[in-house]
């Protein structure tokens, strides 16, 4: 078994890490425990651990970030990391980023002002936008309406004036209907 001479350096991408042996002392036991010390933000940093291999690891990671100038990367404590794992897990099937679903929650939190759940605005949301319009050109809807408007008895005189204002629209919007919205409309008028 080789033996380690302490301090131990790291040195990772020209960045340099040490390990030095502590021993700490429990129940009347002498445990070796192994402090890991780098300068992270002009700061001297200490991470302890009681295995010299994680102390190793913990070092180059430590070293890498610093040279990778992932210095400002955060360190999270066992419930805030519990609930950042949560979170990503739940956007990820969507494939939204954690940053863009917090904010558009926090969006969506104040537009609705306390008045109902992001939940209810959904489902009220999905419930009035149910309806599933038909694929169909404004030309071919332009040419049932005329056959309705035929259907329905309606005058010559009033056939007439339906049938030029649904010409204009037919030959201006050569689109689906269901593509057509407001502002298209208060542009063709």
């Amino acid at each position: 078994m080789k033996t380690e001479k302490f301090p131990l350096t790291v040195t990772e991408k020209g960045v340099s890490a040490k390990i030095r042996k502590a021993s700490q002392s429990k129940a009347g036991k002498n445990y070796d425990a192994y402090v890991v010390e780098f300068t992270l933000f002009g700061r001297r940093k200490r991470v302890w651990r009681s295995d010299l291999d994680e102390a190793k690891t913990v070092a180059q990671d430590a070293c890498n970030k610093v040279a990778n100038g992932d210095q400002s990367s955060l360190e999270l404590r066992d419930a805030d990391r519990m609930a950042y794992v949560r979170a990503v897990e739940a956007v990820s099937p969507v494939g939204v980023p954690i940053d863009t679903a917090c904010r558009e929650y926090a969006d969506a939190l104040q537009i609705l002002d306390g008045k109902a759940s992001i939940i209810e605005a959904c489902r009220e949301w999905v419930k009035r936008n149910a309806v599933l319009l038909p694929k169909i050109t404004v030309a071919d809807a332009n040419q049932q309406l005329q056959r309705q408007i035929i259907t329905d008895g309606k005058s010559k005189w009033r056939q007439k004036q339906i049938a030029a204002a649904l010409d204009r629209l037919a030959e201006s919007f050569n689109v689906q209907v269901h593509t057509v919205t407001p502002s298209l409309m208060r542009a063709f008028s």
